[in-house]
């Protein structure tokens, strides 16, 4: 069940080649459903009520497991950080920060607490590190939050770095890109012969100095 869509942030046509591929290994989608109630039944399983999104049209099935992915808060209310004169996200209550700074002189903020930052541990382990080499070891070098390596694991792994086709074109104009592809077909898959459809690989490149790259791949493991 999928309030908004698979994989939201990321690049969406990577995001729509690893939906179809799970929807042809079994796995059945509701897009845009929203979970309204769930009554555990005399046999174990459990009676789920949903709702479109959309249209508000109500469903129901009974399933033997049910597992949320809720995400996480920030215990910014819980801390009180208002009291100290922090700039919060009233939305998400996520701290506003440049360079772990915030508002506040000699406040700062690593991790997950900080808004429009990627919430990965070893991101906020090394924003840490840096921050602290600034603090006390008069070092320069800042977190590059933009280009973090990483993988969803997916049944067909996605590898990632840099920005999104979407969002490459909306800070440079699609004019001011140029997105390269290819399928490809890794060394494990020569003797068992498996199909390579989904080892897919494209890279975004600006057409102008600096040449910068964002790549994604997918490899069926």
């Amino acid at each position: 069940m999928v309030r908004s869509v698979v994989l939201r942030g990321f690049d969406q046509q990577m995001a729509d080649i690893i939906t179809k591929d799970m929807q042809h290994r079994g796995v059945k989608f509701l897009f845009k459903c929203l979970p309204k109630s769930v009554e555990k039944q005399n046999d174990g399983k459990f009676l789920v009520h949903w709702a479109d999104a959309t249209s508000s049209e109500q469903n129901s099935d009974i399933f033997d497991t049910v597992l949320f992915a809720v995400g996480r808060r920030p215990l910014t209310p819980e801390l009180k950080v208002n009291a100290a004169g922090l700039h919060t996200v009233p939305e998400s209550g996520k701290i506003l920060a440049v360079g772990e700074k915030t508002n506040v002189p000699n406040i700062y903020a690593v991790g997950d607490v900080l808004h429009e930052k990627p919430e990965l541990t070893p991101v906020a382990v090394q924003a840490g590190k840096l921050l602290a080499q600034r603090i006390f070891n008069k070092a320069k070098l800042e977190m590059d939050y933009e280009n973090v390596a990483t993988t969803v694991f997916t049944p067909m792994e996605y590898a990632t770095v840099g920005l999104s086709e979407e969002s490459a074109a909306g800070r440079h104009g699609e004019d001011g890109i140029e997105v390269y592809h290819a399928y490809y077909k890794p060394t494990e898959f020569f003797i068992p012969q498996k199909s390579v459809e989904s080892c897919y690989i494209k890279v975004i490149c600006l057409r102008r100095e600096p040449q910068i790259s964002y790549w994604h791949a997918l490899h069926w493991s």
